[in-house]
């Protein structure tokens, strides 16, 4: 990196450039080896940051591969899905079951059985005034007293009620879309405090004209109650006009065949309209919900429709096929990660290529920097202690036997294959043994990749699957590259390489300032040599016109 500074040439035709750059030279030789050294400090810190974010990234792969999820898979079918389906996690066993479904889960509903009554005004109105037959009045219209007020209730284990009320000012514009919101937009209090919607929503259907109201949760504890409310007037106007509105509302309730008569306010004052819990019994064994959903042992039921005659039969299988994708998976993100570790450990490292000066890349274009310093970055961790270790640690875990597998007691029993030296050890999958082991023991992928002792330990891994092996190793593998370069390529970190880039920094300041104190130095020199040289030349020409 040159400092020089100046003029080219000088009055006396001294090139006082390449003067003080000949001068200089040490100096400068100094600062470029130090400055390339830097360069390929921070150019290795990269290198590692990169195969890092690589190994963290499989690390999270291979542990997913200790849950079962990804080392189990289940089929279900079922004797009549228009009755009950189902789904199998990884702690359902391979079994037939006997379900019945004996009631459906509904949620509690209110809908207009015909169209909106309006007591006053159009019967295509939406306002709220027109269907509990309110006059606005000169004398009304902008009084803040409460003209229509219920109360709403969603639970049928608490006795916390909702409150919507509009005032005669409020009638000015409210309508029916404008109701259905309030009701929607009811809050709560949890436990802790927070501000929660209700359960309760509702929407107006202006094409049919008709209100609905639902209980967004099914259960019996899951209600809708909706009762005029007088305690915030004194007097019979709020609560005739509430009930009218109600009234003219025609709610009806739904019994999962038809709607049920239109409730008038009174009615809905006193009833409680209730969701309906679902109820599945499971070989001999009910279970109930407020969902249509059900888990049992593994196994998720859902039901869709109440049984008309005796039980379905919901059989659990292995599914082959999506385990053999799935060990595949694990193959290919092992080999991904094991190729770019490899191609850094093996790669030639160029004896002609190395880091560039500053003056070396002004002589040169961007694309022809960017090939120089591919070049020259291959390589930069070949036969690396950290990146062997860590790919002697992927081999090791791949190749240990699993203790508690039976008859399959290594990863290429069921057929995983740990390649020799020649392809770096890469894994091959032959899937045929895979299938043939699933059928022989369908739990044999859980045993294997993920094993029976799941603990972070990394010297009490004889029971580990190879899975939870390579987690566990790769876990102190981070490590060991976090302490030697940090996570990312940042150079502000206190990892080895980091901490090493800073001190170069700290020297490179110090070898600049010396070579530019040096270069003044010699400016300084040379400029007056010049000077005196002037001097001497002006003299003599004066004595030679003298003596002329």
């Amino acid at each position: 990196m040159s400092q020089t500074k100046g003029v080219s040439v000088s009055n006396t035709g001294m090139d006082m450039d390449a003067l003080v750059k000949a001068s200089v030279t040490t100096y400068q030789s100094k600062y470029d080896a130090a400055y390339k050294k830097e360069t390929v400090a921070e150019w290795t810190k990269s290198a590692y940051a990169d195969l890092y974010t690589e190994l963290a990234k499989f690390k999270a792969t291979a542990s997913d591969y200790k849950l079962q999820s990804k080392t189990t898979a289940h089929t279900t079918t079922s004797g009549d899905s228009s009755v009950v389906t189902a789904t199998a996690n990884g702690d359902a066993l391979n079994l037939s079951h006997d379900v019945t479904v004996n009631t459906v889960a509904r949620n509690a509903s209110l809908q207009s059985k015909s169209a909106i009554t309006r007591a006053t005004g159009t019967s295509t109105s939406k306002l709220l005034s027109d269907v509990a037959g309110i006059t606005l009045t000169d004398d009304n219209k902008d009084s803040l007293a409460v003209a229509i007020s219920f109360d709403v209730q969603d639970s049928a284990t608490s006795t916390e009620k909702r409150t919507v009320s509009y005032t005669y000012k409020d009638l000015q514009t409210k309508t029916l879309t404008d109701m259905a919101s309030d009701i929607k937009n009811l809050t709560t209090k949890t436990t802790d405090d927070k501000t929660i919607n209700t359960n309760i929503t509702a929407s107006y259907d202006a094409t049919n004209d008709t209100m609905n109201i639902y209980n967004k949760k099914a259960g019996a504890d899951n209600i809708i109650k909706i009762s005029a409310n007088t305690s915030s007037i004194s007097g019979d106007p709020l609560e005739n006009q509430t009930k009218t509105l109600l009234t003219n509302l025609h709610l009806a309730t739904y019994d999962g065949a038809t709607l049920s008569s239109p409730l008038d306010a009174t009615a809905l004052n006193v009833n409680t309209i209730t969701g309906v819990s679902s109820s599945i019994t499971v070989d001999g064994q009910t279970y109930t919900g407020d969902t249509n959903a059900i888990t049992v042992a593994g196994v998720t039921y859902t039901a869709n429709k109440k049984s008309s005659s005796g039980s379905t039969t919901v059989s659990i299988g292995t599914d082959t096929d999506t385990l053999v994708k799935s060990v595949q998976t694990f193959v290919d993100s092992y080999n991904t990660l094991l190729d770019k570790m490899t191609a850094q450990l093996h790669a030639t490292k160029s004896s002609t290529y190395g880091a560039l000066t500053s003056d070396q890349k002004s002589a040169m274009t961007a694309d022809e920097i960017t090939a120089w310093e591919t070049k020259a970055k291959t390589g930069i961790l070949r036969n690396d202690s950290i990146l062997s270790q860590t790919v002697d640690d992927m081999r090791n875990a791949m190749t240990m036997t699993v203790s508690g597998g039976g008859l399959y007691k290594t990863a290429g029993s069921i057929g995983l294959t740990v390649g020799d030296w020649k392809t770096y050890g890469h894994i091959t999958l032959d899937t045929d043994k895979l299938k043939a082991a699933i059928a022989d023991d369908p739990s044999i992928v859980d045993k294997i990749l993920a094993g029976d002792n799941k603990s972070t330990s990394t010297t009490d891994m004889d029971s580990q699957g190879v899975a939870t092996r390579l987690s566990n190793l790769l876990t102190v593998d981070l490590k060991n590259f976090s302490d030697k370069a940090g996570t990312s390529a940042s150079t502000s970190d206190t990892s080895v390489l980091g901490t090493q880039i800073t001190d170069m920094n700290t020297n490179l300041t110090a070898l600049l300032k010396a070579l530019q104190d040096k270069q003044d130095y010699y400016y300084t020199k040379y400029n007056a040599m010049e000077s005196a040289v002037g001097q001497l030349t002006s003299s003599l020409t004066s004595v030679t016109s003298f003596l002329g």
